[in-house]
């Protein structure tokens, strides 16, 4: 096991153990008013009150994808009795599709689920936030030869194949 712990692990998943988008329970002002908008961008048709009623079952765990329902509940418990032993560097996933970079305890969650497609999903940010972004983009980890790890967010510019770093930190130093 101390092997485990001088290894620098990253464990890659579709779903997040954490976030604060819609999958995570975030909902802005304008699902609760707009609420097709979920299902096509441009229906903003306004349905105060009736809105409401999907964030507020997806909060109680009625959608599978969602950290709220009890399955995925499950997985994160598991995923974390393990971690607890050996934490990686960090875990990284999709499914939301915003950027965002959360620090827990042991390691940092990255979610970085809107690489390639246009949909972005709303985000916010809590205490142990420490980079979030409604926008597509990507993150690279890089291992320097010096042996510190650094993570860059970055956002497509204008359109173009060309990149900027929008957000960096180090992982390890």
């Amino acid at each position: 096991m101390d092997l485990i712990k001088e290894k620098n692990i990253i464990v890659a998943a579709h779903h997040p153990l954490v976030s604060h988008g819609p999958h995570g329970g975030f909902f802005d002002w304008k699902d609760h008013i707009f609420p097709l908008r979920n299902i096509e961008e441009w229906l903003w048709i306004p349905l105060p009150l009736i809105g409401s009623i999907y964030p507020l079952m997806r909060n109680h765990g009625i959608a599978r994808q969602d950290i709220s329902n009890s399955v995925y509940q499950n997985m994160i418990i598991n995923f974390n009795k393990i971690f607890d032993e050996n934490p990686p560097l960090a875990y990284v996933a999709g499914h939301e599709h915003g950027l965002q970079v959360i620090k827990s305890s042991k390691f940092m969650n990255i979610i970085s689920g809107a690489g390639t497609n246009k949909i972005v999903s709303d985000v916010t940010k809590e205490e142990n936030t420490l980079f979030a972004y409604a926008h597509e983009g990507f993150m690279r980890i890089d291992f320097l030869k010096n042996g510190k790890i650094r993570l860059g967010v970055f956002e497509p510019e204008n359109g173009d194949e060309k990149s900027k770093e929008i957000f960096s930190i180090w992982l390890k130093i």
